[in-house]
């Protein structure tokens, strides 16, 4: 993982204003990248698969939109690099993150840009008397919905805010646990491989008992990751033992 804190990311240079739209963000966004400004911080891709077929996920969410199934083909490649974002095949909905994991360089601009996004999307549009009396009901409803989109919080909005401006990461570094399922992503999926495991959903390894088991849902696959979390909990135990850490039941 330490490699991570060697990747080069941009200096964020994108001006804005509170009252930017997500359009004008967009375009931006295509100018920056000319300056090579398409760099602001890493994250791995969101898996699309819902194989749990969660009915609060958006409809699109299915495994011919996930990028990484285009990655079953080249498993091998899969270990060291993220789905190719220029390729349409890889992504048909743009690419949304995981906000599991990420690379970032602390930066105030960047922050500014964040509040500023938020704030727009949960205030109404400032506009003028005449332009309210003349807005269409369609126009509001669409309005309405752009500022509810924001299904997972904070990586539906840095998803959206900073679209083509991030840097993918190959999927060992925020491996969510429902990948290694059959059916899901386990044609990439190598044990070896892996650096960092991402718990997704309930239960957690850590609310069960010594072994973990199927998860609440009635699904199995997690076994395998929720003996790893527990054998890694023992090692930390045994080590702090050993030193004389007080046993606080942690």
């Amino acid at each position: 993982m330490d490699e991570l804190m060697d990747l080069p990311l941009d200096d964020n240079q994108l001006e804005h204003s509170p009252a930017v739209t997500t359009a004008e963000y967009g375009s931006r966004s295509e100018e920056t990248d000319k300056n090579n400004n398409g760099r602001v911080f890493a994250a791995s891709y969101a898996c699309l698969c819902n194989p749990l077929h969660k009915p609060h996920y958006p409809p699109s969410w299915q495994p011919k939109n996930c990028p990484f199934t285009s990655q079953h083909s080249d498993p091998d490649s899969a270990q060291t690099e993220a789905p190719n974002p220029n390729d349409p095949m890889t992504s048909p909905l743009g690419g949304d993150l995981n906000g599991g994991l990420q690379v970032v360089r602390p930066d105030k601009q960047t922050f500014e840009q964040i509040t500023a996004f938020m704030q727009q999307l949960s205030l109404p549009p400032s506009r003028s008397r005449a332009e309210t009396q003349t807005e269409t009901e369609t126009e509001r409803k669409e309005e309405n919905k752009r500022r509810r989109t924001m299904e997972f919080a904070d990586q539906s909005l840095l998803s959206e805010l900073f679209r083509g401006r991030w840097v993918a990461l190959p999927y060992v570094y925020n491996a969510l646990k429902t990948m290694r399922w059959d059916g899901v992503h386990a044609d990439i999926w190598r044990d070896g491989e892996v650096r960092c495991v991402h718990y997704i959903l309930t239960p957690k390894p850590w609310e069960g008992e010594v072994g973990g088991g199927k998860t609440k849902e009635g699904l199995g696959g997690d076994d395998v990751t929720t003996g790893w979390w527990w054998e890694a909990d023992g090692e930390r135990r045994r080590s702090e033992r050993e030193r004389g850490f007080a046993i606080d039941g942690y």
